[in-house]
């Protein structure tokens, strides 16, 4: 895989990092105070849709395939959550990698609304991306979820990737 990293996109990483360290003590002594079991893994299986505008073209053009990741959110009060995921997009093969920072808002009846800031690494070019998304989580046991979710990246340049698919969670 080759791609130029650049300065602005080491800082933006840095900062997601620091960020999400800065935040960790605080999100760790809100889940104790509220007996929250404040770390969530979850596992992503879904299918993606990807738009863009062809330069030599200039028409819109469509791809789409197969996503599936690996999401880590700490929880810090009774609605709010900080995360990182990583996942493989792709058709026949895995085509992309994505790895987002998001800060997730949790409605108590399950909704669950989360963005951040990501990088797209491809083989010609890593670009920045902003990730939308929203998702439904219900409750199998005290500690398993199952997650219908969707969610959207803009990315640079002017991609526009869509993602649905279903999340199977466990809390700690």
């Amino acid at each position: 895989m080759t791609g130029v990293v650049t300065r602005s996109r080491i800082g933006v990483g840095f900062a997601v990092a620091l960020l999400l360290v800065a935040l960790a003590p605080v999100a760790a002594r809100a889940a104790e105070e509220d007996h929250l079991p404040h770390h969530h893994v979850s596992f992503l299986l879904g299918a993606m849709l990807e738009t863009k505008r062809d330069p030599e073209t200039q028409k819109d053009k469509a791809e789409s395939g197969f996503a599936f990741g690996v999401d880590y959110r700490l929880q810090f009060s009774h609605h709010w959550e900080v995360g990182v995921v990583f996942e493989a997009i792709g058709r026949d093969t895995i085509r992309d990698f994505v790895t987002a920072a998001h800060v997730s808002y949790g409605l108590d009846n399950g909704l669950r609304f989360f963005g951040g800031p990501g990088v797209e690494f491809t083989e010609k070019k890593n670009k920045l991306l902003l990730r939308l998304g929203l998702g439904y989580e219900f409750h199998l046991s005290e500690k398993w979820t199952l997650s219908p979710e969707g969610f959207v990246d803009y990315i640079e340049g002017g991609a526009v990737t869509w993602v649905g698919g279903l999340s199977l969670g466990f809390g700690f």
